[in-house]
């Protein structure tokens, strides 16, 4: 083989590795955090763990908690997780293209934590996971949900696109402050939700379904909202698609939601409007036994949630610990950048080597004689 050949074969061996390396280095030093499945934790020193509990000790910028350990509890200590921002108004482009925590495991609470600045404030892609006394803002979702089995109690959930994004079943929603969101809830569909106990306020949509079977809404305080009920057919002027029984369960057969609009009167003064509350004319549906008083809702506060223990769900728990986003579990490797590194020295090594041999060959084709 030629001296160019050979020169020709080790740059292109060297720029394809090279551009490996980097690719990895790019994958691997994507700054994330994780609490793996063995329970240890990797990319910040800023978790501190004791048995099944985990406890931010300081803000975290820019970097995604990935939690992949079921039956934990992950607990905010009232640190913040920070993104670059740029969400939380509709139709706006933001920095950011993650969740500030992303749930790839079963039977986790997670609790008092500030969320801030993030495509999403919580993803869960796995069955069976509590969210609770968290104040996140400023996200296209502040909680984004496409598994079953949720709980979210006493959140605070404000200044974004949508407060809770809900694709999964059997989901209970309490005790939430979801204010001055574009949606409060994006329910597509899913049966078994309750909605109960809410303070609903200031927001562009508060209920937006395009398949309210199962999804019951009572107890709620409805504050100030332009809309009570959206559909995703509302663009097309058409109505709720699906058998009877599509539309939402405004009440429990006995109590309703407080809506803020009513003009109903309570003649026996049993705390209950003596006529219906017209929720939305087309489809016309009501709430039967809408409350003439505001529901007694406390506003959340970060470190006060109340303890559930994880791992008392009745669901199964996934051992699969791979990231449904990208169908990969992530991983953060230094070993291989390190072999890939070694590599790349060998070859600018042997490259160099070439280059001095060729050029000591053409000095002494060239020296006069």
């Amino acid at each position: 083989m030629s001296l160019k050949k050979k020169m020709a074969i080790a740059l292109i061996l060297l720029s394809l590795i090279g551009l490996s390396a980097l690719q990895s280095a790019n994958s691997q030093s994507s700054n994330n955090i994780f609490i793996k499945p063995d329970g240890s934790v990797s990319g910040t020193t800023q978790i501190q763990h004791s048995g099944n509990r985990y406890t931010l000790t300081g803000d975290i910028i820019d970097q995604v908690l990935v939690i992949e350990c079921n039956n934990i509890v992950v607990d905010g200590g009232a640190f913040t997780l920070q993104g670059a921002g740029g969400w939380g108004v509709a139709g706006a482009v933001g920095k950011e293209s993650s969740a500030a925590i992303n749930l790839t495991c079963s039977n986790v609470i997670i609790q008092n934590f500030n969320i801030s600045g993030w495509e999403a404030g919580i993803y869960g892609a796995y069955n069976n996971n509590t969210v609770a006394n968290c104040f996140i803002s400023e996200t296209q979702s502040c909680i984004a949900i496409y598994a079953d089995n949720y709980n979210v109690v006493g959140n605070y959930l404000a200044n974004s696109i949508s407060g809770v994004l809900n694709k999964g079943n059997n989901g209970m929603f309490t005790r939430n402050w979801v204010i001055n969101d574009w949606q409060a809830f994006l329910i597509f569909d899913t049966t078994g939700q309750i909605i109960k106990g809410n303070r609903i306020e200031n927001n562009t949509e508060a209920i937006n379904t395009s398949y309210g079977e199962g999804l019951e809404i009572y107890d709620n305080n409805f504050v100030n909202n332009q809309k009570n009920l959206a559909t995703a057919n509302d663009g097309l002027s058409l109505p709720i698609i699906g058998n009877g029984g599509s539309l939402p369960f405004w009440d429990n057969d006995q109590e309703g939601n407080y809506w803020s609009d009513y003009t109903g009167v309570d003649a026996n003064h049993d705390g209950v409007g003596d006529t219906p509350y017209v929720v939305r004319t087309v489809p016309y549906t009501t709430d039967r036994y809408p409350l003439v008083a505001p529901y007694d809702i406390a506003e959340p506060s970060i470190n006060s949630a109340s303890e559930i223990s994880p791992g008392n769900s009745p669901m199964p728990i996934s051992n699969n610990n791979t990231d449904p986003t990208t169908g990969k579990q992530p991983t953060n490797n230094p070993n291989q950048q390190t072999i890939l590194l070694i590599v790349i020295a060998a070859l600018a090594a042997y490259l160099a080597v070439v280059i001095s041999i060729a050029t000591f060959r053409n000095k002494k084709q060239t020296t006069p004689k």
